[in-house]
């Protein structure tokens, strides 16, 4: 399968070296220097106790590279609609847009560059961190839930759990992708924003009734969001599952 990963950050980074292991893969980078570091050195990736060294192509400039199989977006949020803008020649009229991003929403963004059957959502419970130019460390590995829009008419889904596991990741494909995305997207909008703003671990929230309340109210206002989207989910079972995390 012929793969373009837009980002080279962590975790653009994780999905770009294991999937050259089997796959045609170009890392859309922005900087000069990493691609040339990734095209001479390889991507270094610490993971399950090791160092392993992956081959993709990376470039900075993607416009010579022809439409792909599947354009997966591994950039902020905020930078979605520019870098797809900037790679727009790597989406034909048979490429798939795929995005792992944490929020909910992004599928409005993809769709002003690929229609409704051709886009790919869903969460990755891996992570990972930037060491240095062109060296990754692999944290937690999980699953990697997708789904789609509509109906996968053309069967592209169980393709694309064959490409992915068969480098190391486990792909889970579900009907409804959207209630998996809110339901992880009630930890981020809660407890990680918390942590992020008071500064402190996790365990702190939950045994500080100041910043629980607050993420409490985070996680009613999430509920209350998603409610109004057509999705209902139990409030108190949402708090305690993240009093757990926290714990």
């Amino acid at each position: 399968m012929r793969i373009a990963v837009i980002g080279a950050g962590a975790m653009g980074s994780i999905y770009g070296g294991r999937l050259s292991l089997n796959n045609e893969v170009y890392l859309i980078a922005t900087r000069e220097a990493l691609a040339e570091e990734i095209n001479s050195r390889g991507l270094k990736i610490e993971e399950q106790g090791g160092m392993n060294v992956y081959h993709p192509k990376a470039v900075t400039d993607s416009s010579e590279l022809g439409p792909m199989d599947l354009v997966i977006l591994f950039v902020k949020a905020t930078a979605s609609e520019t870098a797809l803008s900037q790679n727009a020649g790597l989406i034909g009229p048979e490429t798939r847009l795929m995005t792992l991003q944490n929020g909910a929403g992004h599928e409005d963004i993809l769709g002003r560059f690929a229609p409704p059957e051709r886009i790919i959502i869903g969460t990755t419970e891996d992570n990972g961190t930037v060491l240095g130019q062109a060296h990754v460390r692999r944290g937690g590995q999980g699953k990697t839930n997708v789904g789609m829009l509509t109906q996968d008419k053309e069967g592209f889904l169980p393709r694309l759990k064959e490409a992915f596991d068969s480098c190391g990741f486990h792909v889970k494909i579900h009907e409804n992708i959207q209630y998996l995305i809110w339901d992880k997207l009630f930890t981020n909008v809660s407890l990680s924003a918390v942590t992020g703003i008071l500064q402190v671990d996790m365990g702190y929230i939950a045994s500080n009734p100041r910043a629980w309340e607050m993420t409490c109210r985070l996680i009613h206002e999430a509920v209350l969001t998603a409610k109004a989207a057509g999705m209902d989910f139990d409030e108190e079972q949402l708090k305690e599952r993240v009093r757990l995390t926290c714990a």
